[in-house]
């Protein structure tokens, strides 16, 4: 039997929970390589520069073999907050919730692919006019995001942060076009 690594998460430390399709996080090799049978990930998580880094032992043996194997130690690697991501093959929107905008300038970490794009536009989240989108910081007047950045910086013409809505209720509103979206926030 191959033994190989998948996600879990806790909010507390306690119950920890895993994605119901079981993923695969880190997967054994191909027959002949150093990590075939089985895969133990290393405690924590390594970040070097734009890149997480995972250490883990890899073993020829499978899990059940009574025959002892060769282990080496591995090195796994994977782009910052890239655990998941929203993909748009084509395009598709996502909308938040209401949230309190702290003011600043909006980050995202995003990929985009041939042609594509990422645009975003400020929605009202006050209730009253929630949804409504913002004039100035529609997706037309959004300064299109295109390439692969970690910390790209979002800006809509003639405003470059959101220190005008500081305090006020605010949805963000994505349009993204063959491209992933990784992780967003404000500073």
């Amino acid at each position: 039997m191959k033994l190989d690594v998948q996600l879990a998460w806790s909010r507390d430390g306690k119950k920890w929970e895993r994605h119901p399709e079981r993923p695969l996080f880190i997967e054994t090799g191909r027959d002949g390589s150093y990590d075939r049978g089985m895969i133990h990930a290393a405690k924590g998580l390594i970040v070097h520069d734009d890149r997480l880094e995972v250490y883990y032992t890899g073993s020829e043996a499978l899990h059940i073999s009574t025959m002892p194997g060769e282990s080496s130690l591995c090195l796994a690697t994977l782009r910052r907050d890239g655990f998941v991501s929203l993909d748009a093959p084509e395009n598709g929107n996502i909308l938040t919730k209401p949230i309190e905008c702290p003011g600043g300038k909006l980050r995202i970490n995003a990929k985009t692919r041939k042609g594509g794009s990422i645009r975003v536009a400020i929605r009202r989240g006050d209730g009253e006019h929630d949804g409504e989108r913002l004039q100035n910081r529609s997706y037309e007047n959004c300064v299109p995001f295109t390439g692969d950045g970690l910390d790209a910086g979002v800006t809509w013409k003639g405003k470059p942060n959101l220190n005008d809505l500081t305090g006020k209720a605010i949805r963000i509103e994505f349009l993204l076009e063959n491209a992933e979206l990784y992780s967003f926030w404000i500073e």
